[in-house]
Order: structure tokens, then C-alpha cells, then sequence
């Protein structure tokens, strides 16, 4: 019989090739996110104000009035748009902090997984990796925006499950 605890860890984490490396990765909940302290609801419809505020803007006799209000509403809304796509990042750099738990240089494999590295995404400047480090800290500069948002959406789907979870299951009780 398989080691139980094993078969657990297999099910809680997986491996993914993005960037030239090979990233660990194990499945986050809402918890762990809170723990980070981030919001998830970033990302807010337009408001019901900002509908009537439009509207009133632009029942306006065209001239200096209209256009100050209608400058005034943009430049708010840049701000506000700049806001959630900080907050964003946040949310990407938490879900990274969160679940990256190793890499590996891509392609590399072994059957007892001392081919991982153990590592973390920190923020901010990350101290020089020393052999004899028990954890390599990463800061989210090492992928780009575009590796960065990839793994974010592979983490969330290692995480939510769907078709991947059925097959670890299946595994599971399998026995395979």
C-alpha cells in the first residue's frame, strides 16, 4: 500500500514549467488569502453614482463648465483605475507568497522530488541565495507581468479544481 501521506501531498501540490523554470506549486485557499491580508473583490462594475453622474454631465450646455466636470470625473476614475490595478498586483503577488513553495530548473525530475529547490516569492529586494539556504526567496521581478498573471491563473485553477481535481481523486482512490 501506498503511503497515505504521500498520495495527500501529491493530490495538495504539482509542478508547472513557466519561464525557463520549473515552479512547485500547492493549492491556496481563502484562508491562506486572508492571512495575506488581501481582498479579492478588487475589481468593482461601474457605480450606479458614477451612471448619474455621466448622465447630468452630459444633459450639460457644451462649454468650460462641462468640460472641467467631465475632466474632473476622468481624472477620478484614472485614480480609482490605478487603485484596483495596485490592488491587483497585491492580490497576484499574495496568491504567489501563498502557494510557490520550490522550483527546479525546467525539465528536471527525480522520483523522491529532491530535485526541488525550496523557495518563496518575497516583496521588495531578495537577499543573495547562498548554498546552505534552507529557502531561496524570490522577488516577483524574476517572471514577468505576463509569467506572473500565467502562473497566478494556474495557480487558481490548480486550487479551484475542476477536471484536474477529478482525475487526483480518481487517482486517489484508485490506488494509482
Amino acid at each position: 500500500m501506498k503511503n497515505i501521506l504521500k498520495k495527500i501531498q501529491d493530490m495538495e501540490c504539482t509542478g508547472v514549467n513557466l519561464g525557463g523554470c520549473q515552479w512547485r506549486i500547492r493549492r491556496i485557499s481563502s484562508i491562506d488569502m486572508i492571512r495575506q491580508g488581501e481582498g479579492l473583490f478588487a475589481a468593482l462594475p461601474q457605480s450606479d453614482e458614477d451612471r448619474i453622474e455621466l448622465a447630468s454631465i452630459a444633459e450639460m450646455p457644451d462649454g468650460a463648465e462641462k468640460e472641467h466636470r467631465m475632466g474632473g470625473f476622468k481624472q477620478r476614475k484614472m485614480q480609482e483605475q490605478l487603485g484596483k490595478i495596485n490592488e491587483l498586483i497585491a492580490w497576484q503577488e499574495a496568491v504567489l507568497m501563498e502557494s510557490v513553495i520550490g522550483v527546479a530548473e525546467e525539465g528536471e525530475t527525480s522520483t523522491d522530488g529532491s530535485h526541488w529547490q525550496p523557495a518563496k516569492f518575497v516583496r521588495g529586494d531578495a537577499a543573495p541565495f547562498k548554498e546552505g539556504d534552507s529557502i531561496a526567496e524570490m522577488p516577483f521581478k524574476t517572471l514577468s507581468l505576463a509569467e506572473r498573471a500565467q502562473l497566478v491563473q494556474i495557480i487558481i485553477d490548480h486550487s479551484n479544481g475542476g477536471a484536474e481535481a477529478l482525475a487526483r481523486v480518481a487517482r486517489f482512490r484508485g490506488g494509482s
